[in-house]
This record gives C-alpha cells, structure tokens and sequence, in this order.
C-alpha cells in the first residue's frame, strides 16, 4: 500500500516517525511530508498517486496554497483520508475544533486513545470515529531491571 503522512517528521523521535516506521516494517511505502510546510497542492498531488493519506496536525492547521479542507473535499470517495491524536480533548480548549473545524466533517477515520471521543464523532457526525489505545514504538520497548528493596529507597 503506498501511504501519503503528513505530520511531524523534523525530528526523529515524533510520534509520526514511530508510526512511519512501523508502516514501512509491514511493507508499506510511506511519503512522509511535513506539516505545515507541505502545499495543499502537493498533498493532493501526492495523495492521488496513493491508497491513504494520514494526516496528523502538530504546528497548527495552516497549509501552504490549497487549505487542507479543498484538499480533503476533493479526495473524497477517492482516496481515504485518516487522522489520529494520542491527547484527550473533550473538556479541553481544543475541544471547540471539532465544531469550528471543516477538517473534523471532512476526514474518513479519526483514531484516537479516547473512547468517549470515539464514540461522539461515531454518533454526532458522518466521520468513522475509533479507539485504538496507545502503543510503544518496537525500538523503546525494553524491559527495566525491577530494582532492589534497598535501591527503591
């Protein structure tokens, strides 16, 4: 499956690199693109040429060019669009997006580690809301020596 992300990849230990990561190891190809740098333009034109485009937010919701919802409304029934966030927003400030946001109409799947948030955007709205609790990524999972009684002091 050819994959577009985009998402935060200016640093290697974002979550959006872990999970690259983890696509590429099941055989997946993945063009990773960064946020907020990346014109509407050519995540359409990437997006075409793909079987999903994962698209995660860091630093804000600007797109260079084409705003995310044009791109978005024209991938529609074409291409599938996810997103996902490993943060709660209900009782948040940020939870006003999901009313004031046409990228929380537009988009196919939402992931999230909320199952309340879930199971709203499956009731109140036309996007496929789902749980998908938090993981760790295969190269930071280790397991620590339990310490002594006396070390635990």
């Amino acid at each position: 499956m050819r994959i577009v992300f985009v998402g935060n990849f200016g640093v290697s230990y974002s979550s959006e690199n872990h999970h690259a990561k983890s696509l590429e190891a099941l055989g997946h190809e993945v063009i990773r693109l960064q946020e907020g740098k990346i014109t509407g333009d050519e995540i359409l034109r990437q997006s075409l040429n793909s079987d999903l485009l994962i698209f995660v937010h860091t630093h804000g919701w600007v797109t260079p060019g084409m705003s995310l919802s044009d791109v978005l409304r024209l991938l529609k029934g074409k291409v599938t669009t996810v997103t996902y966030h490993l943060d709660l927003w209900f009782g948040l400030e940020r939870q006003k997006d999901l009313d004031n946001d046409d990228f929380y109409k537009l988009i196919d799947h939402f992931f999230c580690t909320d199952k309340l948030m879930a199971d709203w955007f499956n009731k109140n709205t036309q996007v496929k809301g789902h749980y998908l609790p938090a993981g760790v990524f295969d190269e930071e999972v280790y397991m620590a020596e339990p310490l002594k009684e006396e070390e635990s002091l």
